[in-house]
């Protein structure tokens, strides 16, 4: 396959992923939080390019926390999903910054960075 070909291929992915764990943000087996963990950080390329996927990537983790049980957080954390998701956090906003677009900064408003602003990568 051709490179471009590839990226598409991985938005695809990305987004049926991102559409199915919206209808049903429940986690409740570790091996499919540690999956989502290896596509997402394997991702990397694709998120740093693509501000609107790694803004979904961010809320989902959210919304998977908080729609979970404290077991499925403790494995997020476990997993360092959460630390996977302030990193891409981190990212948004040196996106944002650099762009200056008004829809990713309302978007950004949304988030409480009390989680990340108090870590090195911020």
């Amino acid at each position: 396959m051709h490179p471009v070909n590839d990226d598409r291929l991985q938005l695809q992915i990305v987004s049926k992923i991102l559409k199915h764990f919206n209808r049903e943000p429940k986690a409740n087996e570790k091996a499919v939080l540690l999956n989502l963990y290896r596509i997402f950080s394997n991702l990397s390329k694709l998120m740093s390019e693509n501000e609107l996927v790694c803004l979904k990537f961010i809320n989902l983790i959210n919304l998977i926390a908080f729609k979970s049980s404290t077991d499925v957080r403790k494995v997020m954390k476990e997993f360092k999903l959460l630390q996977l998701r302030d990193q891409f956090m981190v990212n948004l906003i040196r996106m944002t910054y650099q762009k200056n677009s008004e829809f990713f900064i309302s978007a950004l408003s949304q988030f409480s960075f009390d989680s990340i602003a108090s870590k090195p990568i911020f």
